[in-house]
This record gives C-alpha cells, sequence and structure tokens, in this order.
C-alpha cells in the first residue's frame, strides 16, 4: 500500500485502536481524531517540537514499525463509548505512518496501538466474533461488540 491507496484520518471521526497490534476485545479502544498534522508544520513549527522528537525517537527506536518517511502525524483524543464523549483530561495520543502506510502510536506506551483507520481490524474482529471454535465470548462481550460495532 503507498500514501495514494491509503487512508487519512478525518478531524472529529471516532477510529477503533488495537492496543500493540493484538486484534481482540481486550485490547481494543476507541479514539476520536482531533487533529491532522502535516508533516511540514510537523517539523518546522514549535508547537510541535516535542511531538516531532517523540516520532524521531520512535523510528530510530520501533524501526521495524514506523516509516521513516510521513505524510502526517495525527492527534487523537480517548473517546468513551459509554458516555459518548473524549475522556477530559488523558493524554494526547499520537499516530504516524508505518512501513506499510498504516498507522501506529508512538510517545507513552498508552499510545503504541494500531490505528484501524479503514475498519479492517475491526470488521475482521465482528465478523469472527460469532465464531466459538476461535473465541469464547460471552453474551455481555457480544452485546459490547454490537455497541461498538457502531462506531
Amino acid at each position: 500500500m503507498n500514501t495514494e491507496e491509503s487512508t487519512v484520518p478525518e478531524v472529529g471521526k471516532i477510529y477503533h485502536v488495537f492496543d500493540d497490534g493484538k486484534v481482540t476485545l481486550m485490547r481494543h479502544f476507541l479514539v476520536k481524531c482531533k487533529e491532522v498534522i502535516p508533516f511540514k508544520a510537523l517539523s518546522t513549527d514549535p508547537k510541535y517540537k516535542d511531538v516531532f522528537e517523540s516520532w524521531q525517537e520512535a523510528v530510530k527506536e520501533i524501526d521495524w514499525v514506523f516509516n521513516p518517511t510521513t505524510d502526517y502525524v495525527v492527534l487523537c483524543e480517548t473517546f468513551d463509548e459509554d458516555t459518548e464523549s473524549v475522556v477530559p483530561d488523558d493524554e494526547p495520543l499520537y499516530y504516524a505512518r508505518t512501513h506499510y502506510w498504516g498507522w501506529f502510536g508512538f510517545g507513552t506506551m498508552l499510545d503504541d496501538g494500531v490505528l484501524d483507520v479503514n475498519r479492517e481490524l475491526w470488521n475482521a474482529l465482528y465478523k469472527d466474533s460469532r465464531n466459538t471454535e476461535m473465541f469464547d465470548y460471552t453474551e455481555q462481550d457480544l452485546a459490547t461488540l454490537d455497541k461498538l460495532n457502531n462506531y
């Protein structure tokens, strides 16, 4: 996949994230896209200095995940599906391009997850969730999956 084929998140939209790239309900959370920062601004605007340095560090330390170039960095906020609102006072979450032009979080340990912009991972999990040979979800888990499928 290249940049032309991949999707850039939309500001204001809610996305599924899978902690550490593990596609299970227990490793799932939602985020709301707050800002899509063009790389030029990230590398030149003083207000993004800390984010830019954090991205550079991630590219060096986790070079098997992050692409050494990126077109954007995405700023997200944790979204609570129960209150249907952004979690106040939570740390911002940042995502940058992977080698395959997907999105992966960087910064704090809480950030490192796959941002599922195209819903491919979510749709696969949701579809497979009824397969009792693969998963042992309770009725409550299945109800939660149904609710989350609305995002």
